[in-house]
């Protein structure tokens, strides 16, 4: 019994250890791509205001009846916004 527990004890350190040295270096590669990530691509961005509908949606589009026709011209308002933003130079939306 004390040796089945050795050994088990044994293969168990070795897979947190193996485990542990393989998050370590992963890590290391991760925050690299980060760096490069965050010195190369410049944050333009805007904001866009749900709260009483300043930019979105629409008050014609909250007074409809139907809740699938409602959801659908609200989505292809916020799809034509964003296509809009994009096609300007925009990468990062804030909702508020």
């Amino acid at each position: 019994m004390l040796l089945y527990f050795k050994q088990t004890h044994m293969v168990l350190t070795s897979c947190f250890f193996l485990f542990f040295m393989i998050g370590c270096s992963t890590k290391n590669i991760i925050d690299e791509k980060k760096k490069n990530i965050k010195q190369n691509i410049p944050v333009r961005g805007i904001w866009i205001a749900t709260v009483s509908r300043l930019d979105w949606p629409s008050i014609a589009s909250v007074n409809i009846n139907s809740d699938i026709l409602r959801i659908k011209v609200q989505k292809k308002t916020l799809t034509d916004k964003l296509d809009n933003l994009v096609k300007l130079g925009i990468n990062t939306i804030f909702f508020k």
